[in-house]
């Protein structure tokens, strides 16, 4: 397996392993192949940038790659936080593991009140909204 160091779009930088047939579709993104570039040498991932036949490191990139990679970390915190959040809840758990009969007679025995819907629909509504 030989290594690509590619710049993404999104100013992510990664290194992908490929056979020695493979490539990558868009060979301006890639900043060092092994197959013609030798070893991929000790590297500061995000920050680097090609000076000639070698690489050296850029701060101004490596700002752009962690920009990406707190985002990415961020979002991830955050869906983290959400499936914490519904496995605590009680209520949905409960109404996740029901069968359909179930839930049936659950709700015509809990919720028998125009308020007592909407807070079950408020609930569940905040966690599909805050899902996407």
């Amino acid at each position: 397996m030989f290594k690509l160091l590619v710049n993404l779009k999104t100013n992510e930088q990664v290194i992908y392993n490929i056979k020695p047939s493979g490539g990558y579709f868009d060979k301006s993104a890639v900043i060092w192949d092994e197959r013609t570039d030798g070893n991929l040498p000790t590297i500061n991932m995000g920050g680097m940038v090609r000076d000639g036949a070698k690489l050296v490191f850029s701060q101004a990139r490596k700002d752009l790659h962690d920009v990406v990679m707190l985002a990415k970390q961020s979002e991830q915190t955050r869906i983290d936080d959400l499936d914490t959040e519904i496995n605590n809840d009680t209520v949905l758990s409960n109404l996740k593991s029901m069968t359909n009969a179930e839930f049936n007679a659950y709700w015509s025995a809990n919720v028998t009140t125009a308020a007592q819907a909407n807070q079950v629909l408020k609930r569940l509504a905040r966690l599909v909204i805050r899902k996407l």
